[in-house]
């Protein structure tokens, strides 16, 4: 672990210090202060805890993700995304950089999103 934390802190207080912290901030802030906790922070065992804290699962459970922290932010994020649920438009652009996704995480993952809307007809 770090030198100076390593005869005070158990490593278990470490992992569990992270845990408590917002996702965002261990990958940005915690993963830079040394090598050790890079590591912790980049292990499929964090973010897989992390998702089990959070009540985050995978929809078929007998194929687990690859990316535990992939999976972590994109099923952290989902929402609706439409912000009219009226029948006035035909298409509507969404900003995915205005709701939070980073530019680095687009390029990563680059995939096209469709929707569908069943339409309802009220009397």
């Amino acid at each position: 672990m770090c030198p100076s934390l390593q005869a005070d802190v158990p490593l278990a207080v470490v992992e569990e210090i992270l845990l408590n912290l917002p996702a965002h901030q261990v990958v940005r802030v915690c993963r830079l202060v040394c090598h050790e906790w890079k590591e912790l922070v980049d292990s499929a065992a964090h973010w897989r805890v992390r998702c089990r804290r959070e009540g985050i699962q995978p929809r078929d459970a007998s194929r687990p993700p690859d990316d535990w922290r992939l999976f972590y932010f994109l099923t952290k994020n989902r929402r609706n995304l439409l912000k009219s649920r009226w029948l006035c438009w035909k298409q509507q652009l969404i900003d995915l950089k205005k709701e939070g996704y980073s530019a680095a995480f687009m390029d990563q993952l680059q995939q096209s999103y469709m929707a569908s809307v069943e339409r309802h007809e009220y009397k």
